[in-house]
């Protein structure tokens, strides 16, 4: 079964560019075929913010090919980076959509509510969040480690439709989430790299 790595890191100050510069690098030359391809995410808010996003064949493929990039990593960063080994639950992407900002959810809520929260990410908060004009893109993914902490991205077509969604559904959304004993972390994005595997 293959994984999906998601990986946070936060830039030492006036090293945000050096550090997305070594990770694009990192995966122009780890990536092959047995890995699909790899996204490094910016954060609008905080601009030392990264997220690194990719599917690998399993864990010991990425452990392997990333260990000696991972220490060069390290070293242009203020803090550990929390790294997370995901399946992928469910996946939208409009072929023909570009998308200008994606807006990341990273929500934990108590073991006993995993069942729960993946039944409210379903049935509740997809088919609000797919009525809204501008979607390109939704993932959820779930950690494997933390079967109760989950991601979703969501892909916006402009920053305009993913601002107006964000005032008509973080209200709606968000509560039933802390009422499951959740708490939410929101990152808000744009794709700096985008990197398809090499074939053969």
């Amino acid at each position: 079964m293959s994984i999906t790595v998601v990986v946070r890191r936060h830039a030492r100050e006036g090293q945000e560019e050096a550090l997305i510069t070594a990770i694009a690098a990192a995966l122009a030359r780890c990536h092959s075929g047995a890995s699909t391809r790899g996204q490094v995410f910016q954060g609008l808010d905080d601009p030392r913010a990264v997220l690194y996003l990719a599917r690998w064949a399993n864990r010991r493929e990425y452990l392997s090919r990333n260990r000696g990039s991972a220490r060069r990593l390290d070293r242009l960063c203020d803090e550990r980076p929390r790294r997370a080994f995901c399946q992928e639950l469910d996946l939208f992407e409009a072929s023909t959509a570009q998308v200008e900002v994606n807006s990341c959810l990273v929500i934990e809520a108590p073991l006993a509510a995993t069942a729960a929260l993946i039944t409210y990410l379903f049935e509740r908060s997809g088919p609000a969040l797919f009525a809204a004009p501008g979607v390109a893109l939704r993932a959820v993914y779930q950690d494997l480690d933390v079967p109760s902490r989950l991601f979703t991205m969501v892909g916006w077509r402009s920053t305009e439709d993913q601002e107006a969604a964000r005032r008509l559904l973080e209200p709606r959304l968000d509560p039933p989430l802390r009422e499951l004993g959740a708490t939410i972390e929101h990152f808000l994005s744009r794709t700096r790299v985008e990197i398809e595997p090499r074939r053969g």
